[in-house]
């Protein structure tokens, strides 16, 4: 009978040692977890402040310009600073939709949604400096900094590959 107790003793005292174990490592899971969460939320709304920059440069270059008396040169500038307009509020939509609380995607989502966003980008850059717009070098640096890092995150995290992300 004492044989049998101390063999229940012992495996009791196992026992809460695989659980302490066990709880300690869903414990370090959760927080690297949350960690994770709260950088790609950080990049993200990085992102999303320097796409608000670069719309408003955009915007304040359209009031700048004017539409009456402009020569066809102009004409295309004014264009090209359109087609940024409507590339910034893509991206602006793109980014506030991955930022909403009640949103999930993908890791191939995000990866995809941050190239696009990329792309806009890079496209507006390039079709500014066709028509000669030195000032949008100031928009490139940090919104494609900001960018770059977010691909990297979410790149890197490969533990949720075909999991759902929630911003929250």
């Amino acid at each position: 009978m004492q044989l049998i107790t101390i063999v229940i003793a012992l495996s009791s005292k196992k026992n809460m040692a695989t659980y302490a174990t066990t709880t300690t490592l869903f414990l370090l899971l959760g927080m690297a977890t949350t960690t994770l969460c709260l950088q790609e939320k950080g990049v993200l709304q990085m992102a999303q402040n320097h796409v608000s920059l670069a719309k408003n440069w955009v915007a304040n270059a359209l009031r700048l310009h004017g539409f009456e008396s402009l020569s066809l040169s102009d004409k295309t500038s004014l264009v090209a600073l359109r087609d940024c307009a409507k590339l910034y509020e893509e991206s602006e939509c793109r980014l506030s939709h991955m930022m909403s609380q009640n949103n999930s995607y993908t890791k191939e989502d995000a990866l995809t949604w941050i190239s696009a966003l990329m792309t806009n980008h890079r496209t507006c850059l390039d079709g500014l400096q066709e028509k000669g717009y030195v000032q949008a070098q100031i928009l490139d640096t940090n919104l494609t900094m900001s960018l770059k890092q977010a691909l990297i995150l979410y790149s890197k995290n490969k533990g949720i590959a075909k999991g759902k992300y929630n911003v929250t």
